[in-house]
């Protein structure tokens, strides 16, 4: 049995603390949304790549432990057709040194937030970004694990649509959007990795669900957040078959590091 350890964190660009991230000795992969300009500098981690975004803020990066036993050997830029939002989302291969036991994971920082919310309001259709995040979502299945910011609300998710979150309530007053749509936009992520048997009546879902290729979100049973906005829309999810041994919140919003707080999770393999 194999495992990986991993930490996904969206650092809000610039607010970088090196002495927060130097207490992670351990860590296999960290997994950066909205990363820093500069390069990093974390003690004993190595820097595989700072994938720009359009010349945008919203980069991906992928720091990898020195020690670690995996080896990222290649990876794959994720872009939709649309490319509404000119955000980056990337797959990366592993290589186990030992066993030679090769994984696949999926880093996404799929559309959402105030500047997508606001062209969303602009164009008053939320249809076109809800398509997005499928259609990148559809480039990975497969993988073994997809982590990252979904830019949706887990929490919301899970408990059936019932909580009105900020962003919520901010699309229905300003966007005039039905609280039925609202839900199925900022759900589709979760509703199609999930593949739910009660998915909306909905076209979108319909050529999209692999019976195979279910996933299921490590932190489902947690309540807590992960956004300033109260709500969660940071997540990591892995196959059906995979399991996991370690969950926690990497808590960066209570020290201002970011207005995102991290996820850890160790995942193991047969």
């Amino acid at each position: 049995m194999k495992e990986i350890s991993i930490i996904s964190a969206n650092l809000f660009n610039d607010n970088y603390s090196k002495k927060f991230w130097n207490q992670y000795k351990d860590i296999d992969l960290l997994c950066f949304q909205e990363y820093p300009k500069y390069k990093m500098q974390i003690n004993g981690y190595k820097l595989y790549y700072n994938f720009l975004s359009h010349g945008k803020k919203e980069n991906i990066a992928i720091h990898i432990n020195k020690k670690s036993k995996w080896k990222i050997i290649s990876h794959q830029i994720i872009h939709d057709e649309s490319d509404l939002t000119k955000r980056l989302n990337l797959i990366i291969q592993c290589k186990h040194i030992l066993s030679y036991k090769i994984i696949n994971i999926g880093i996404v920082h799929l559309c959402g937030g105030c500047i997508d919310d606001a062209f969303a309001m602009e164009i008053n259709d939320l249809e076109k970004l809800k398509h997005y995040k499928i259609n990148v979502l559809k480039k990975m299945i497969g993988v073994d694990i997809i982590l990252g910011d979904f830019n949706s609300d887990e929490l919301s998710w899970k408990s059936n649509d019932d909580e009105m979150t900020k962003t919520k309530k901010y699309l229905l007053q300003h966007n005039g959007a039905t609280k039925e749509k609202v839900n199925l936009w900022t759900n589709a992520p979760f509703y199609y990795l999930k593949g739910l048997e009660s998915l909306p009546k909905h076209k979108l879902f319909k050529s999209f669900i692999r019976r195979n290729n279910f996933y299921k979100s490590i932190f489902f049973h947690d309540k807590f957040t992960t956004s300033v906005y109260d709500n969660r829309p940071d997540g990591i999810w892995i196959l059906e078959k995979h399991k996991y041994s370690v969950r926690q919140l990497v808590d960066l919003i209570s020290d201002e590091i970011s207005d995102h707080n991290g996820l850890l999770a160790t995942i193991t393999f047969n």
